[in-house]
C-alpha cells in the first residue's frame, strides 16, 4: 500500500516540476530576463526567508486540522504539487545563471533546502492515511484510536519546523557561501 502511495506522490511532485518548468517558459521574455537579473541578488542574502517557517507551519497545521473533515489529502496533494512547481520554476533559472555548473548548484540547493522537507511531508501523508483508518473506526465504534497517530503527525510538524530553523540559521549561510 505504501509503495503505491509513494509512487502516486512522486508522480504528483514530478507533474508539479514539469508544470513549473512550463510556467517559467510561458512567461514573457522580458520577464524571464528580469528574473535572471534579480537571481544574482538572491544568493547574496537569505535564500530561505524567515516567513517560510511560518508558511510551512501554517500549511502543516491546516493539513492536520483538516483531517477531521476529510480534506487533508486534497490540501496535501495541492501543497506537494506547488512544491514541485516552485522547484520546476527554479530549474531553468539555474540553467540560465550557472550554465554547466547548474547541476551541482541545483543539487546543493535541493539537498539543503528540499529533501528533508519532502521526506517529512511523505511521512506526514502516511500518518494521515493511518489516521483516517483510525478515525473511521472511531466514528463507527466510538472508541478513540487516533490520538497516537495524531501525536506522530504533530511530531512531524515539529520536525519540519526544526528543519526549517536549521535551514534558516545554518544552511542559508552555507548556500550563500556556495552559490553567492
Amino acid at each position: 500500500m505504501y509503495k503505491n502511495i509513494g509512487i502516486f506522490l512522486v508522480i504528483i511532485f514530478l507533474f508539479g516540476i514539469i508544470s513549473g518548468i512550463l510556467f517559467y517558459y510561458s512567461q514573457d521574455l522580458t520577464l524571464r530576463k528580469n528574473i535572471i537579473l534579480n537571481m544574482d541578488k538572491l544568493f547574496t542574502h537569505n535564500v530561505f526567508a524567515l516567513k517560510n517557517i511560518f508558511i510551512h507551519l501554517s500549511i502543516i497545521l491546516i493539513i492536520i486540522a483538516s483531517n477531521f473533515i476529510f480534506l487533508s489529502p486534497l490540501i496535501f496533494i495541492i501543497n506537494l504539487f506547488l512544491e514541485g512547481v516552485s522547484l520546476g520554476f527554479i530549474i531553468p533559472i539555474f540553467f540560465k545563471v550557472y550554465k554547466m555548473k547548474c547541476f551541482y548548484f541545483l543539487g546543493v540547493y535541493f539537498i539543503l533546502i528540499k529533501v528533508l522537507y519532502l521526506l517529512l511531508l511523505g511521512c506526514l501523508f502516511i500518518f494521515m492515511m493511518k489516521f483516517y483508518k483510525e478515525y473511521i473506526r472511531f466514528i463507527k465504534m466510538r472508541k478513540i484510536y487516533f490520538f497516537h497517530t495524531l501525536k506522530k503527525m504533530f511530531l512531524i510538524a515539529f520536525l519540519i519546523i526544526v528543519n526549517d530553523i536549521m535551514i534558516y540559521f545554518l544552511f542559508n549561510k552555507l548556500l550563500i557561501f556556495i552559490l553567492g
